[in-house]
């Protein structure tokens, strides 16, 4: 589209007239769009210009009627050929000019605009042959569709506009249907301006004078008429370049609307023209009536009865046309009568049927009663294909709803009305939708007890004695759909479940407890991890059957080397004792009250004691950390003490005894008070349980760390001498006072 100097609308409009092959008549258009308007009006031949533009009107529209000036004005200089000399062209071109400006001058067309529409043609001619965009077709002369088309198929959707018929006017309250209003495609702004045809436009006569305006149009631009009076306040824009459009090209949606409107416009056009007709038909009747009559009184006076019998036959011939007529009347009236009976038992029901659908009421607008009964007709027509819908739906509704809740054994809903409302088919869709979350939830629990029983069955293998029912059997090999999802089918898959599961329990606990043992024999006895073969793991029964073998060699085993693991008891509890800081009275009376005779209860007991003690001490390795830096730094305190008393370090009284005393500031200031705090508020936090027994029998250098008041703080005393006791040399620059082993400055 770069490629063109134009507006993008037009680019893209070339672009659509190549494959609906109309390029031809495009360019032309774009070409007289261009320099337009070509036409002038001379107020003083107004009536001359009106005839004489009728030859140049096109029902398509007003594209279809450049393309028609265009082709005249060429066709004005076309003349024979000349193949003689130059000066013969030359004077045959002089000569095509002078015609086309006669031409111009009686069809009221500007001729400077008519020869650049000609200039512009041909270069935009060239462009589009260099660019590629296609062969140079035309749609004729005929059917100028393909080119509206082109041109509709890139207009914005504000350019295209529907019929507004029966727009009652605000100032005067009467409708007004004389004259073709329209209103942009989806425009539901009241106040939105009105759209009217201009009247140079070549289907304004087909819309003002024949009244039949298409009920949607195309346009490419809009005036405002503003400064042009009318008769009421709304405010009008003028349409120019119109052209119509059948209403499928608006789509399915405003199809349909357009095509009704296209029926009251139509209706209304009749309606005026058969009460007219109506009218002049009533005038004619009566004239006749009144010839009748006097021709027959001309020929009673011809015969010559006297007056009475002349009054007589008068009296009869009224008495027998005023009969006719009464009985015509009363006919019509009777007639009447019942299609009005029929009207007001139509519109009950009608009114009973929008109020079961929750519907607004439909407002009739014919005006005779056969047009209202019609209407009516056709109305609940409609009603009953809606009602029919609605039953076809609730029906689906409620064959889902009856499928589901037979699947899960439960009650549907019953007490609706013939016709089913909104809200019914809103509570069944409700309950349709607890449906499927029920639904959803006992399929997803009757998934997991079919893959915990395949887990089972899985593990089982031929040790698995037990049957499935036939129902569940399906479901679980198979995995069908389940036809029965009630509470009582997922009660006894849970009961099925529940068997499963004991028996897989039962081999499972009895499995884990033998190898357990094993492993742990195995590994006092000083062996390699236990490895099943392949051929005794097939099934549960056969890995018990194996693994009670090897237990009881295993015993055996060990029975055999009872001396050597009693001793390997006893340094491994040694030494957990040790790690574990446990008073040495305990210990004591532990051995002394420990036989070493080398029995199976001698041994047991060694191995509580120390699984006992392991345990104990796992469970608070974070109270033995902080005890390990706690009793680090009560080493540290002490390595200082003892680095003063060496000989050299007195003797030397300068950097290293002021080295040594800073850091045992810092030691005795802020590392062991902190330490201790610590070791204190873990102490009271995990001191409390089953433990708290054996927490009182953990001490240090014969003082428990629990139990008594200040526990921490004796111990200090008892293991640190003050730093007051120190002797301070010349580099002692203040006073320090000493405090149950802290230093205090």
């Amino acid at each position: 589209m770069t490629a063109f100097p134009l507006a993008p609308r037009l680019a893209r409009a070339l672009c659509s007239a190549a494959h609906l092959n109309c390029l031809i008549e495009a360019i032309i258009v774009i070409s007289m769009l261009y320099v337009a308007p070509v036409f002038y009006v001379p107020q003083e031949s107004r009536e001359e210009f009106n005839e004489i533009s009728t030859r140049f009107r096109h029902l398509d529209g007003d594209l279809a009627s450049l393309v028609l000036v265009y082709r005249a004005y060429v066709k004005a200089a076309e003349t024979s050929n000349n193949i003689d000399g130059g000066p013969t062209v030359a004077i045959a071109a002089s000569t095509r000019l002078a015609r086309r400006n006669r031409w111009c001058r009686e069809n009221f067309i500007n001729q400077a605009r008519m020869r650049t529409a000609v200039k512009v043609r041909i270069q935009l001619r060239d462009l589009v042959k260099s660019s590629g965009l296609g062969r140079l077709h035309s749609c004729g002369s005929d059917d100028f569709s393909p080119l509206t088309k082109a041109f509709f198929e890139v207009a914005f959707r504000d350019q295209v506009a529907t019929l507004a018929t029966n727009r009652t006017d605000s100032s005067t309250n009467r409708v007004r249907e004389s004259f073709p209003y329209y209103k942009r495609l989806e425009d539901t702004d009241p106040s939105s301006p009105l759209l009217c045809i201009h009247p140079d436009s070549s289907i304004y006569p087909l819309a003002i004078v024949a009244r039949c305006p298409p009920p949607a149009v195309l346009f490419l631009e809009a005036v405002d008429s503003s400064s042009v009076p009318f008769s009421d306040t709304h405010q009008r824009v003028m349409m120019r370049h119109v052209c119509r459009i059948p209403s499928s090209w608006l789509g399915d949606e405003n199809m349909e609307a357009v095509e009704a409107i296209k029926a009251d416009v139509e209706e209304s056009r009749l309606s005026a023209s058969t009460q007219e007709s109506d009218e002049i038909a009533a005038t004619s009747n009566v004239i006749s009536l009144s010839e009748h009559v006097v021709n027959v009184e001309n020929a009673w006076s011809e015969i010559g009865y006297c007056p009475s019998k002349h009054i007589e036959l008068q009296e009869s011939l009224m008495n027998n046309v005023t009969k006719i007529l009464t009985d015509e009347l009363s006919s019509a009236e009777s007639e009447k009568a019942e299609i009005l009976c029929k009207i007001d038992q139509m519109r009950v029901e009608i009114a009973e049927i929008e109020k079961e659908l929750q519907i607004p009421r439909k407002q009739i607008s014919s005006q005779s009663l056969l047009s209202i009964l019609d209407e009516l007709t056709g109305y609940r027509s409609e009603l009953d294909r809606k009602i029919a819908e609605l039953n076809a739906e609730f029906k689906k509704l409620k064959s889902n709803e009856e499928n589901l809740c037979q699947l899960l054994h439960v009650a549907t809903l019953k007490g609706f009305p013939l016709i089913p409302s909104y809200n019914d088919k809103l509570r069944v869709q409700h309950h349709i939708d607890e449906l499927q979350d029920v639904k959803r939830h006992r399929v997803d629990k009757l998934a997991k007890m079919r893959q915990r029983i395949l887990s089972c069955i899985d593990y089982l293998k031929s040790d698995c004695n037990l049957t499935l029912p036939e129902p569940i059997s399906g479901i679980v090999t198979m995995n069908v759909e389940p036809l029965d999802l009630s509470e009582a089918f997922l009660e006894e898959m849970d009961r099925t479940q529940d068997l499963y599961m004991d028996l897989f329990h039962k081999f499972k606990s009895e499995e884990d407890e033998l190898f357990e043992n094993i492993d742990s024999l195995r590994k006092r006895l000083g062996l390699p991890p236990f490895t099943l073969p392949k051929e005794h793991s097939k099934c549960p029964s056969r890995r018990i059957n194996y693994g009670s073998e090897e237990l009881s060699r295993l015993r055996e085993l060990r029975l055999a080397n009872l001396r050597h693991l009693m001793e390997a008891s006893v340094l491994e509890l040694e030494g957990i004792w040790a790690d574990a800081l446990v008073s040495t009275d305990y210990r004591q009376n532990f051995r002394d009250s420990m036989p070493m005779d080398c029995t199976e209860e001698n041994l047991s007991r060694l191995e509580e004691e120390v699984h006992r003690w392991r345990r104990f001490k796992s469970s608070h390795q974070d109270f033995y950390d902080a005890l390990m830096v706690w009793l680090d730094t009560l080493r540290q305190i002490k390595a200082i003490e003892l680095k003063r008393q060496d000989p050299t370090v007195l003797k030397n009284r300068g950097g290293i005894l002021l080295k040594l005393d800073k850091e045992d500031r810092k030691l005795r200031t802020r590392d062991l008070p902190n330490q201790t705090a610590h070791l204190e508020s873990i102490i009271a936090n995990e001191c409390v349980g089953s433990d708290i027994d054996q927490f009182s029998l953990v001490c240090f250098e014969g003082q428990p760390l629990t139990g008594q008041k200040n526990s921490l703080t004796l111990i200090i005393d008892k293991n640190l001498e003050p730093s007051g006791n120190v002797a301070t040399g010349p580099t002692s620059t203040a006073s320090k006072t000493t405090k149950s082993g802290f230093v205090y400055a």
